[in-house]
């Protein structure tokens, strides 16, 4: 690792990454042979995103962030990203942590996304919480997304999407095409001649509501789907109004 100026350059030795304040993954390249491959278009940077009941959109890369090493060592590294999702006009939301784990000699990054819910919970709910992947590049043809399913892939040329409903439920949307299925494998991909992306979510059956979005702009790693309620915080001692505790001295 080596830092020029806030920025900080990662080297596994096959995967090179810029993480910036601005943006939390940027600038990855993977070794082919004797070159060095943009994963995607320069340019181009991952993005958490989140809209709110309305349909604000905020995500990371509009107020800077700060970037700090927790871990490292000669075969793995942990970079955390702290910041505060916003509108594209700077108007601040959620605060988040993103912690990136690199392995030496790995071409993968695995994250850790955690949000922070600071808003009024009668006020505010969450529409969707996502991670937005840039599509690799791709000369004259859109790339093919793929996501896994419960005995074989799901493919297509065109836009895709997939949701995990519940832990026995999910469905793949193609166009006009709906096919359903019981049991995900968890993973996403979009690829073409010129390279793809891979995305994965843990235990995605069993935390579920969990999806992907497939298009030309890249792959959303969506942590609660938009197709799902909107997501309500509350504290514990919400509710009907009634104590949790009663004095019966």
């Amino acid at each position: 690792m080596e830092w020029d100026g806030p920025s900080l350059n990662v080297d596994t030795g096959v995967l090179r990454a810029r993480i910036t304040p601005q943006a939390p993954l940027a600038e990855v390249r993977i070794l082919a042979g004797q070159d060095w491959k943009p994963l995607w278009p320069d340019g181009d940077a991952l993005r958490l995103t989140m809209h709110d009941s309305h349909g604000q959109l905020f995500e990371s890369g509009h107020l800077p962030a700060t970037v700090t090493v927790e871990e490292q060592g000669p075969l793995r590294s942990c970079i955390c990203v702290r910041g505060h999702l916003a509108t594209a006009r700077g108007q601040s939301f959620c605060p988040y942590i993103l912690r990136l784990h690199f392995a030496a000699r790995r071409p993968e990054v695995r994250l850790q996304h955690t949000f922070v819910f600071d808003q009024d919970p009668d006020l505010v709910q969450l529409a969707d919480i996502g991670i937005h992947v840039p599509a690799p590049p791709s000369k004259g043809s859109s790339p093919r997304a793929a996501v896994g399913g419960e005995h074989e892939a799901h493919e297509s040329s065109g836009d895709l999407c997939f949701v995990q409903q519940d832990d026995l439920d999910y469905e793949v949307t193609d166009g006009a095409d709906v096919v359903s299925g019981k049991r995900t494998r968890g993973w996403a991909s979009l690829s073409s001649a010129d390279g793809g992306v891979l995305a994965v979510i843990r235990d995605a059956r069993q935390e579920y509501p969990k999806g992907f979005a497939l298009g030309a702009d890249g792959l959303e790693v969506q942590i609660w789907p938009r197709t799902a309620t909107p997501l309500g915080i509350h504290h514990p001692f919400q509710g009907n109004g009634d104590p949790l505790w009663r004095d019966v001295g």
